[in-house]
């Protein structure tokens, strides 16, 4: 069982339109399929009568759950640091990784741990 399409053509602002093809992307679902969901969801709650008053369009949030393992660029981004001198420190041992397969692997877990000890008299991470 089809059902009856209508086009619809709207001009939305650039950052708008950004904003929805990467949702479709990162959802797989298509730009038809998240409008025709906002669109429903908006009307039917302004028929029930709890949004009489305000129709607000356009806040959707998408979070991926963090990565276990990250990579230099992902724990730079993490601790805001430039990429090479997450590296350095990886190399001179002061931050928690492993080499492997000639590339840096980073376990989250003990990149935060290793960022929330305090330094030791010595100056090193305890």
């Amino acid at each position: 069982m089809s059902t009856a399409m209508k086009p619809l053509y709207v001009r939305l602002p650039e950052a708008d339109a950004e904003r929805l093809d990467a949702v479709a992307a990162a959802t797989g679902r298509s730009k038809q399929q998240l409008v025709g969901e906002a669109v429903r969801g908006h009307l039917d709650a302004d028929e029930a009568g709890s949004r009489s008053e305000q129709l607000t369009v356009g806040r959707i949030e998408l979070r991926e759950p963090p990565v276990d393992v990250m990579t230099i660029p992902e724990v730079s981004s993490l601790l805001r640091l430039e990429e090479r001198n997450v590296e350095v420190s990886a190399l001179r041992g002061e931050l928690p990784g492993r080499f492997i397969g000639g590339e840096w692997r980073f376990a989250r877990a003990a990149v935060l741990a290793w960022l929330g000890h305090e330094p030791t008299a010595d100056g090193a991470h305890a």
